[in-house]
């Protein structure tokens, strides 16, 4: 009774009567095309490739597997930072920048307390007498075009004995027996022109160095300091009777040594500074013409111009008070020539007295670090 209940429900078929499923269809597999043999073709389409039995691709050799890796970026390299000690000439090279400083410095301050013998000795005025700072300013600004281009072809030991030379050659004609006045407005405008280049090319040096706050810190102390001696002693020869011109025997002779001192200290200078595989990657043509391009391109700076637009005003302004303040205070404070010559001094005095940082040069056990200490290095002007 109950299998013929449950065969009302189901029914059974003969087994004989089931057939298989339709046949699966089977994609083959793809054999990669063999390896070229041309080396230009391994290189475009990659490194040849082989199947294996277990249907993965690796490279034939361990020379490919290297060369299956994506190329790495290449980034913007960052030139390492010279320090005092690498290269060991380099210690060297910023006494003669300081000396050189010092020597600028001398050279500054001291008109400020001859201009009263100055006008004495050849009869004239204040509007004659500020010839020496109208040609010692053109002296300034001819150098600006030139620098660049007189580095490229000179290099830089040849471009700092050409401007001691130049110094020289101005010192040489204000201590000439019975000049004239032309004389000496023509020996201002050679010293402008000498000081202008050898304290760009040192001020390039100095900024670059590791810790260049340091070193700039040393390099204008020196400046500080010979402006404050500077009119110490032209007021102490002159006051003695010297004639006015004497103070220059002075100035000629630190320059003599200072031309012997930059030849003997960068005169490896280009090699111990190659230029860097960046620069040479992106600029083409003679080095000539890649330091002209850059120099036109400093020129479209804007911060470039209002930097050198300040510098133009303010060092001006400062020089040339410092030297008339002694005629202000000779003819309206009625002081004594051999006297006020002191005041000069003062004004370089709090230069040379906080320029020199109170840190050691360099500081032990610890390197300096482009992206730590330089942030700079890693700003997009």
């Amino acid at each position: 009774m109950s299998s013929h209940r449950t065969g009302a429900f189901i029914s059974f078929a003969d087994s004989s009567t089931i057939t298989g499923p339709p046949a699966a269809f089977q994609k083959a597999p793809r054999i990669p095309d063999p390896p070229s043999q041309y080396e230009l073709d391994d290189i475009t389409n990659g490194p040849s490739i082989l199947p294996t039995t277990s249907g993965t691709q690796t490279p034939k050799t361990p020379d490919d597997l290297e060369m299956s890796r994506p190329p790495s970026p290449i980034a913007d390299e960052v030139d390492a930072l010279q320090t005092l000690n690498n290269p060991p000439m380099n210690k060297w090279r910023l006494l003669s920048c300081c000396c050189m400083c010092f020597a600028n410095g001398l050279n500054d301050s001291a008109p400020g307390a001859l201009i009263p013998y100055i006008e004495k000795d050849y009869s004239i005025g204040y509007a004659i007498v500020s010839l020496i700072f109208v040609t010692n300013a053109i002296g300034f600004i001819s150098a600006a075009p030139l620098t660049q281009i007189l580095q490229a072809h000179l290099g830089r030991a040849k471009l700092l004995v050409l401007a001691e030379a130049t110094m020289m050659a101005g010192y040489t004609m204000l201590v000439l027996p019975s000049r004239p006045f032309p004389v000496v407005v023509l020996a201002f405008l050679l010293l402008g022109l000498g000081i202008a280049l050898n304290l760009a090319c040192n001020q390039v040096f100095v900024a670059n160095l590791a810790n260049s706050t340091t070193t700039l810190g040393w390099f204008h102390g020196a400046y500080g300091i010979g402006g404050t001696i500077g009119p110490l002693i032209a007021t102490a020869l002159v006051s003695h009777g010297a004639p006015w011109s004497s103070f220059y025997f002075l100035s000629l002779a630190i320059a003599f040594l200072n031309l012997v001192l930059a030849h003997f200290t960068f005169r490896t200078y280009e090699i111990d500074n190659p230029p860097s595989a960046s620069l040479a990657r992106t600029v083409s043509g003679s080095d000539v013409d890649s330091k002209s391009r850059l120099l036109k391109q400093s020129l479209k700076n804007k911060t470039t111009i209002l930097g050198a637009l300040f510098i133009f005003a303010y060092q001006g302004a400062e020089v040339s008070i410092s030297g008339w303040v002694i005629s202000f205070l000779i003819s309206y404070r009625h002081s004594s020539p051999s006297k006020v010559g002191y005041v000069t001094a003062g004004r370089s005095y709090s230069p040379a007295l906080t320029s020199p940082p109170k840190i050691p040069l360099m500081s032990p056990g610890r390197a300096p670090h482009p992206q730590s200490d330089y942030p700079s290095l890693n700003e997009k002007h």
